[in-house]
């Protein structure tokens, strides 16, 4: 085992080394004055460098929240004018993009890095931008962020940075979903309305943002500091969002986070745009195709507008464990007192769909939000809803139709009577479905996992006995229970995920492995008179796995295996295959170690009374890392 170890780290040692580079680019943040600028500095070439500041603050305009009476009638509701919801997300105001100032002087370029031309230049930048006098304050500011960025450019990040997530604004619209509420007619149920974002958190877990919690407070009281931190609106993910291509910024624009029962009101939903909230700026390296961050977790707001996401720390590419089996105690079974096993899971597909789609039929979705003057509740049942839009040019208040009349439109059996009526009033109607929310997703081919295992390092029972064979036939069990060494790879075919029930199945893995046996007498060594024996297998199984917590989880899984002798003075005694069900448990111990435990019980297909059993307890651990603080407690 200690050969092994030092083998494994001769190799891997050199390879963390060479591949650590330092950052070209670098982005950050400071304060100045009570406000919060951001900076840029590339490193262009071997001493020519470029630096830009810029600056994204709001400003109150309380005319976005300009609130009219909503409420005439139990069963009309009148909604201020409205414009088209991309005219809305795109359109900038007198206070920049959705109410975002962006004030930029340009990159600079810079000759070289010293702190007296840096302090310089960050001066004229800060003169021009803001109009700032106070030189000494300005120097102050300069010098922290120059040995801030110096650094940063001299430590070897044994954790890369792959991507930066920016909050692109300080506010953002968000639009009605729909409104099965009967008693709520406030401002949250206009069709857009503008926010002051508070707070996000982001979660990534396997190339995607797993998590994604967007904390949304009242502009106008946001702006006067009355608001309360506790009196807020949560949108969320409905999914995992993929950021692992470089073409998956773009697709933000696609993306909605939805706030089901919207402050606290029953069937109110509203949704605002991941396109508007953030901006995913990757960083571009040479032989590099996935731009995944590591699972972490990373928090943003206005005051700290750009976070940093690392890749996997080098020295943790691959998960080194090293098992013991209680059954491979006893002498007389083959089953391996000590196991080493490698292995790597890499990301293929981190793209994600619901299993039911509960996002269309929405408002904001089949009408043009710019022709729409108010919005009038016609008719509100218990799952839909029946909404009048009053056009522009119409000058008739209420839309007057009978009961019959609504009944016969939201289940859309309108007769032409009643579509030319609502036509000649300058009207139009929409109905909404008002669906129930549904977290399951599913992912296809989310990842494969290469995985390189040595067993069998005591001394005893490590050879296929040979006297024992019967015209050099062996036995499913028994080319399987020897194997010495084995190489492979697992595919994830689909994966299904209930986050609800905190658990995810994968119904179809797909694998195929090397492994090498002997054949000889017990009493021959694995260099002298026994025969080595390559091999190879197929396996199809299911896996479910328990993730309550992220110190600790479980797994239960089922598989068929088929193999096959690579030898052809050796054969098999049948091709039934066999039956392999387990169980798989672990518990954090530390940053960079894990306790394991697992249960094997392996039979032939049709003769379950040939069959073994495997019982280990297993170590994973950090092989390049001294043990961190909480490992030593």
């Amino acid at each position: 085992m200690k050969l092994f170890i030092t083998a494994i780290s001769l190799i891997a040692l050199p390879l963390l080394v060479v591949a650590q580079v330092k950052p070209t680019r670098i982005l950050g943040t400071f304060v100045y004055q009570k406000k919060v600028y951001n900076y840029d500095f590339s490193m262009l070439a071997a001493d020519r460098y470029s630096f830009n500041i810029s600056r994204a603050f709001t400003r109150s305009t309380h005319s976005d929240t300009t609130i009219k009476d909503l409420s005439k009638t139990t069963d009309q509701t009148a909604m201020e004018e409205e414009t088209n919801e991309e005219e809305i997300s795109d359109q900038p105001d007198k206070t920049g993009k959705n109410g975002s100032d962006t004030t930029n002087a340009g990159a600079l370029p810079l000759s070289g890095f010293d702190v007296d031309g840096f302090v310089t230049l960050f001066t004229e930048i800060m003169t021009e931008i803001q109009g700032a006098t106070d030189n000494d304050t300005l120097g102050n500011v300069a010098r922290e962020v120059f040995f801030s960025i110096k650094a940063r450019l001299q430590f070897v990040d044994d954790e890369p940075v792959t991507a930066y997530l920016i909050l692109k604004k300080d506010r953002i619209n968000s639009f009605l979903k729909n409104n099965s509420s009967t008693y709520y007619r406030g401002v949250y149920g206009l069709l857009y309305f503008n926010h002051f974002i508070n707070h996000v958190s982001v979660e990534t877990e396997g190339g995607a943002i797993k998590n994604i919690t967007v904390q949304v407070v009242d502009t106008s009281l946001a702006a006067r500091s009355i608001q309360s931190p506790r009196d807020y609106i949560e949108f969320k993910n409905q999914f995992p969002i993929s950021i692992s291509g470089k073409f998956d910024p773009e697709k933000f624009a696609n993306i909605k986070l939805y706030a089901y029962n919207a402050a606290g009101i029953r069937g109110l939903t509203r949704y605002i745009k991941m396109g508007d909230l953030l901006t995913l700026n990757i960083v571009l390296e040479s032989e590099k195709e996935d731009y995944s961050p590591s699972d972490r977790t990373v928090a943003l707001s206005p005051a700290n507008p750009i976070a940093e996401l690392k890749k996997e720390k080098r020295s943790r590419i691959l998960e080194i464990a090293a098992f013991t089996d209680f059954i491979g105690l006893d002498q007389e079974e083959p089953n391996g007192l000590i196991q080493i096993e490698a292995r790597r899971k890499i990301n293929i597909n981190s793209k994600s769909n619901l299993l039911i789609n509960a996002s269309k039929d929405e408002l904001s979705e089949n009408v043009q939000f710019g022709k729409i003057e108010k919005t009038v509740i016609l008719e509100r049942k218990k799952k839909k809803v029946l909404y009048g839009l009053k056009l522009r040019g119409s000058n008739t208040k209420y839309l007057p139709l009978t009961k019959a009349e609504k009944d016969k439109l939201i289940v859309g059996e309108g007769d032409e009577s009643t579509l030319k009526k609502i036509d000649s009033f300058g009207w139009q109607t929409v109905v909404v479905k008002n669906r129930k929310f549904h977290s399951p997703y599913f992912t296809l081919f989310p990842y494969i996992e290469p995985k390189l295992l040595f067993s069998k390092l005591e001394q005893h029972n490590r050879v296929i006995d040979s006297g024992k064979l019967v015209s050099n036939q062996i036995t499913p069990i028994q080319l399987y229970r020897y194997q010495l060494a084995s190489f492979g790879a697992q595919v994830n075919i689909i994966r299904f995920n209930f986050p609800q029930l905190k658990f995810n199945v994968s119904p179809l893995n797909i694998g195929y492995y090397w492994f090498r046996t002997r054949v000889g007498s017990p009493s021959d060594s694995l260099t002298q008179n026994s025969i080595p024996l390559n091999s190879q297998y197929f396996s199809w199984g299911a896996q479910v796995n328990f993730q309550p917590d992220h110190r600790w989880g479980a797994s239960l899984s089922a598989e068929y295996i088929r193999e096959k002798i690579l030898n052809d003075a050796y054969s098999l005694t049948n091709k039934n295959g066999l039956f392999q069900y387990g169980f798989d448990g672990h518990l954090k111990t530390g940053d960079y170690s894990k306790l394991f435990f697992r249960f094997r019980w392996t039979h032939e297909h049709h003769n379950r009374n040939d069959n073994f059993t495997q019982i280990q307890l297993g170590y994973s651990l950090n092989l390049f890392v001294g043990p961190s603080n909480d490992d030593k407690k």
